[in-house]
């Protein structure tokens, strides 16, 4: 995950004071805008708000936006939402969208504090990435009958549920959501209710006062490669909801169960590659459930491995291990399951990887995708990788340090980057726009002799021509690339 630089504002920008209807660009030059009133964005109208800029709310205010909001700072210089007090939950409240047009209200790169939320989204939809948000008073991220897309960002310490959804719709991509303690019904990582589909690819949902995610009468939930983990209560809790896909989730030490579903009617779990381990009741507990696992691991948790109250469970190559009151509760083990030590790298260090001669390896549902080294796939959520070690020779080298290659171009929503580079150096892979503005900071770090391959996700970035450039020393290639979307 990228980790924003947040730098301290300098005393001597210009300070400018805003309230009421607000539009235009902020920030042609470094500047802090001290809101002392209530502000909003008309419907019809846009504001840009460019790197650098500090927006400093002075009092109990809300920034409404019905037009158009594109605040995107960048890795170096982020857009900040702050109290002119410093560190203070509740000191303004949030913000507002209501009723904005798909593709018009973008935050990128932004440090959002000490509001009552950060945002609050009304019957539309808005692109959140790699923004820090915390320290506020209520769930910081709260959506009714909207659509809300959240991608490399970090949410964490605020009061309430970390999201908090109703009739909403949330994509989660390699995000923290953590610490977020408040008395029940909140404190969780994500709270849904009512219609909308949830899902949650990579990052970590952990430290939370409640559940890890909590689901209510909501329609399908998608988890794939996420660590839910530490959660006060359950890690993941379903009551009444359609269904709930998981691949490759590694759910461990919550204090209660690690997956919980409960319905009126009938709930679907499809779940292959779970690693469900060290959690203080059951590993997966089904009512009123029809679940499918295969090619996962239940151990060491409190009570049962797999416990179905009511319904049905069909499974098959699984290992359970030493649950405390037994593997399985009114439900059979299933065609290829064990119940041996999966042998993981490191319990105490809750390191969950296998250990060379785990007796998971290879020994999951031959119907489940292949583990991406080509073999038959491991149990559990992460896989044992037996990519042969091939004797070393020198490696062919390029001449010349340079962009080889931008694919797909034009290309929507990520671009594969390759550079090649004749020697080891330090480099820095950047986008830019057509006027010259740095729009991302994609990797910084160490280049290898031969093809080095990279990606941008351009999700939260309008469409349009950037130019992609890699530095290293004195060199400096450009390549134009197009987002077209």
């Amino acid at each position: 995950m990228l980790l924003l630089v947040l730098l301290l504002s300098s005393p001597c920008l210009a300070q400018i004071t805003v309230s009421g209807d607000v539009s235009g660009i902020w920030g042609e030059q470094d500047s802090i805008y001290q809101v002392v009133g209530d502000v909003t964005v008309p419907d019809g109208q846009y504001l840009t708000i460019l790197p650098g800029v500090e927006v400093q709310f002075m009092g109990d205010y809300k920034f409404t936006v019905l037009g158009e909001l594109y605040a995107q700072g960048t890795y170096e210089d982020s857009v900040k939402f702050v109290s002119v007090f410093g560190y203070w939950p509740g000191a303004w409240q949030y913000i507002e969208f209501n009723g904005v047009n798909p593709g018009e209200a973008v935050l990128a790169y932004c440090l959002i504090e000490s509001g009552e939320r950060a945002v609050y989204v009304e019957n539309c939809q808005v692109t959140i990435s790699n923004c820090l948000i915390h320290g506020h008073e209520l769930s910081p991220v709260k959506g009714e009958d909207a659509q809300i897309f959240l991608n490399d960002c970090i949410i964490t310490q605020n009061g309430g549920s970390g999201l908090s959804l109703q009739n909403t719709s949330a994509t989660v991509i390699d995000c923290e959501i953590t610490y977020h303690n408040d008395l029940y019904p909140s404190g969780r990582g994500i709270n849904a209710s009512g219609s909308g589909n949830i899902t949650v690819t990579g990052g970590y949902i952990g430290h939370n006062e409640d559940n890890g995610i909590n689901c209510y009468e909501t329609s399908t939930i998608t988890l794939e490669s996420v660590e839910i983990a530490e959660n006060g209560y359950t890690g993941v809790s379903l009551t009444n909801c359609t269904m709930m896909i998981a691949s490759r989730v590694s759910i461990h030490n919550n204090e209660s169960d690690g997956i919980f579903i409960s319905s009126n009617a009938v709930t679907s779990l499809i779940a292959h590659n779970l690693t469900v381990s060290n959690n203080g009741n059951r590993g997966i507990f089904g009512y009123n459930s029809v679940m499918q696992i295969t090619s996962s691991i239940m151990d060491r948790n409190g009570y049962y491995g797999v416990y179905v109250q009511s319904g049905s469970a069909y499974l098959s190559h699984n290992d359970a291990y030493l649950n405390e009151d037994g593997n399985y509760h009114n439900c059979i083990p299933g065609e290829g399951s064990i119940e041996v030590d999966p042998l993981y790298v490191s319990l105490p260090g809750m390191d969950f990887n296998l250990q060379e001669g785990s007796p998971c390896i290879d020994a999951g549902s031959p119907s489940d995708p292949l583990d991406p080294d080509g073999t038959v796939t491991d149990m559990g959520a992460y896989y044992y990788d037996q990519t042969p070690v091939l004797p070393w020779t020198e490696p062919e080298t390029p001449s010349q340090f340079e962009i080889v290659e931008l694919y797909p171009n034009p290309f929507n929503p990520t671009l594969n980057i390759a550079v090649s580079a004749a020697a080891p150096a330090t480099g820095i892979i950047e986008a830019w726009t057509i006027s010259g503005r740095l729009a991302a900071r994609i990797w910084q770090g160490r280049l290898q002799p031969g093809i080095n391959r990279f990606s941008w996700r351009a999700d939260s970035f309008a469409s349009g021509i950037y130019y992609i450039s890699v530095r290293s020393g004195g060199v400096t290639d450009i390549k134009p690339s197009v987002l077209l979307k």
